[in-house]
C-alpha cells in the first residue's frame, strides 16, 4: 500500500478546475485581481493594461504594483490556503482563489512576486489540455507583476472595460487601468450600519456569520434609467433593482459564494432596512412605492416610519384601510386632516410593522359607528372573573405601583384585540369580542393568560403609547416585559426551590 501524507493526502484536476471557472464572466475573474489589491495595505499604487490582440483572438493583461508582494508565495499556487484576510472583515478576501482563478483560465500566465524576505516568479501555460509550470527569472524590486493570455472574444474584452467604468478606487490608492487614473466620486453620505458578515472563528478557523456595525457609502447613479449596483469594497457584486436610488457600497464582507455573483434576498432586505433608516431625509414622496423602500420599511425604525408616513401621505393621521366597515374608510376620506392606507399599498409585513410601531391603526377604530368604545356592551362577571380581576390589581400594585382598574366588555369594532390597556386612566380592559377571551379563559391560570397580562402592564412604562396599544419594539417596552416577568417570576421561583 502507497501512504501518502500532509498536504499530498488529495488532488486537484486542472481540467475540470478550469472548466468550472471557465463559466465565470471574464470581468469577475479579472476583477479578483483588483479585490487583492484593495485588500493589500502595503499596496499604494497599481497599475492595470487590458488589450485585446485581435490578430490571436486573445485579451491580454498586465499588472503591477509598489506593494510587499506575497507574504507566503504558496498562496499563488495551494487552493483554500487559509488567507489571513479571513480574519478582518473590513476585507475582501476569505476564499484564497482569486490569483487561482484568473490562472487555471487563462492559456498563458507569469507572474512575479517579491517580498522582503524572497522573491518568486512562475510562468503557468497549457499545451493540448496540459498545464505546465516553470520557474522565471525573479523581480529585483518589492512587488507584484502579472501578464496573462486568456481566450476570450471581442465582445467579452468589451464587457470587460464596461466593468471597468463600474470600479470605485478606494481613497488611498493609486489605480491607473490603460493609462487613466481611476476616480471616485465623493459619496453623498457615508454612515454605519449593522449587517451580517463573515468572519474566521479563531478556535475553528471556519468562517462564520456574524452582526456588525460597519460603514456604507451611496453614490448617485449615473442617469435615472441606469441601474444601480451592490458594491463591497469598491468592487460591483451585482446589480440592483431598476428602481434603486443609489450605488450601495458596502465596506465589509457580504456574506456570499465563492463566485461573488449574488447575495441572498434576506440580506438585502436587510440592507434596505439599514439604508432607509440612514437616508429618509433624502427620500422623496414618488419613492414611497419603491421596491427598495417597501422592503426597508420591514426593518425601519418608529422615526422612519413616522417620516415615510407623512411624506407618503401628507399627515400624521393616517389610517389603514377597514375590511370590516367601509363606512370608517369614508370617514377618513371625508376628514382633509386624514389619509387613508388603500389596501393596495405596502405587503402585509410592511403593514403589520407598522401597526407594532403604533404608527397606524384600523380606520373603524377612531372613524366606526359609535367611535370604539361608545359600542362597548358590558359582560356578565363570573366568580372566576372577579377572581382573576382581583389577581390583576394586586399584580399592578407589585409590578407597576398603581391601582388599576380591570373591565371586561364586548367590543365588536375591536375584535382584532383580546385586550387593551389605558396609561391615562390606569385601566385593563378584556374584549369578548375577540376570538381569545371568553368565560372560560378566566376559569384556570396559564401561559396564555398571564402571558397577557404582563403583555398589557408592560406598556404602562411605554412613553410612545396610544389608547389601543401596538408599541411592541420599543426599548422601554422590551425592558418593562422583563421586569415584570422577573418580579412574577421571583414569587414563583419558590415552588421549584422547595423541592
Amino acid at each position: 500500500m502507497n501512504e501518502v501524507s500532509g498536504n499530498q493526502v488529495l488532488q486537484i484536476d486542472v481540467i475540470g478546475y478550469r472548466a468550472q471557472m471557465g463559466s465565470m464572466k471574464p470581468w469577475r475573474l479579472l476583477f479578483e485581481i483588483f479585490a487583492n489589491a484593495f485588500d493589500e495595505d502595503t499596496i499604494k499604487k497599481f497599475d492595470i493594461k487590458i488589450t485585446y490582440d485581435k490578430k490571436r483572438e486573445k485579451v491580454i493583461f498586465e499588472y503591477i504594483d509598489d506593494g510587499d508582494g506575497f507574504r507566503d508565495w504558496l498562496d499563488i499556487i495551494s487552493l483554500f490556503k487559509r488567507s489571513m484576510r479571513r480574519k478582518d472583515p473590513t476585507k475582501s478576501g476569505r476564499f484564497n482563489l482569486g490569483e487561482k482563478q484568473a490562472i487555471i483560465v487563462s492559456s498563458l500566465f507569469r507572474i512575479w512576486t517579491r517580498n522582503p524576505d524572497e522573491a518568486k516568479a512562475f510562468e503557468f501555460k497549457w499545451y493540448k489540455k496540459t498545464a505546465y509550470r516553470k520557474d522565471l527569472e525573479p523581480l529585483k524590486e518589492l512587488g507584484t507583476k502579472i501578464y496573462a493570455e486568456y481566450d476570450w472574444t471581442e465582445e467579452e474584452f468589451k464587457e470587460i472595460n464596461t466593468h471597468l467604468g463600474l470600479v470605485r478606487c478606494p481613497a488611498n490608492k493609486k489605480c491607473i487601468v490603460n493609462g487613466n487614473r481611476l476616480t471616485t466620486e465623493k459619496a453623498i453620505r457615508k454612515f454605519k450600519g449593522e449587517l451580517k458578515t463573515e468572519i474566521e472563528d479563531p478556535k475553528t478557523f471556519k468562517m462564520i456569520k456574524t452582526r456588525r456595525n460597519g460603514d456604507i457609502e451611496i453614490y448617485n447613479k449615473e442617469s435615472d434609467n441606469a441601474r444601480t449596483w451592490l458594491y463591497e469594497n469598491g468592487l460591483p457584486i451585482q446589480k440592483l433593482k431598476k428602481s434603486d436610488r443609489w450605488h450601495v457600497n458596502v465596506l465589509q464582507k457580504i456574506p456570499m459564494a465563492p463566485t461573488r455573483s449574488d447575495v441572498a434576498p434576506t440580506w438585502l432586505d436587510e440592507l434596505y432596512g439599514v439604508l432607509i433608516n440612514n437616508t429618509i431625509d433624502l427620500v422623496e414622496k414618488e419613492d414611497m412605492n419603491d421596491n427598495w423602500v417597501q422592503a426597508g420599511m420591514k426593518d425601519a425604525t418608529v422615526e422612519t416610519m413616522k417620516q415615510i408616513k407623512i411624506k407618503k401621505f401628507g399627515t400624521e393621521n393616517v389610517f389603514f384601510e377597514s375590511s370590516s366597515d367601509p363606512t370608517a374608510n369614508d370617514r377618513v376620506r371625508d376628514d382633509p386632516n386624514a389619509a387613508l392606507i388603500e389596501e393596495g399599498w405596502g405587503d402585509k409585513e410592511v403593514r403589520d410593522r407598522m401597526k407594532d410601531l403604533g404608527v397606524a391603526e384600523p380606520a373603524h377604530i377612531k372613524y366606526g359607528v359609535g367611535r370604539g368604545l361608545d359600542m362597548e356592551k358590558p359582560v356578565t362577571i363570573t366568580p372566576a372573573m372577579e377572581k382573576y380581576r382581583q389577581v390583576c390589581k394586586a399584580l399592578a400594585r407589585d409590578c407597576i405601583d398603581a391601582d388599576i382598574k380591570v373591565r371586561f366588555v364586548r367590543s365588536p369594532e375591536q375584535s382584532m384585540y383580546s385586550a387593551w390597556w389605558n396609561r391615562d386612566t390606569k385601566t385593563l380592559t378584556f374584549n369578548f369580542s375577540s376570538s381569545t377571551i371568553n368565560t372560560a379563559y378566566f376559569n384556570q391560570w396559564n401561559e396564555d393568560n398571564v402571558e397577557l397580562i404582563i403583555h398589557e402592564l408592560a406598556h404602562d412604562k411605554d412613553e410612545s403609547y396610544s389608547r389601543i396599544q401596538t408599541h411592541h419594539y420599543t426599548t422601554d417596552y422590551v425592558s418593562e416585559l422583563s421586569r415584570i416577568g422577573a418580579i412574577i417570576g421571583v414569587a414563583g421561583i419558590a415552588k421549584w426551590s422547595e423541592k
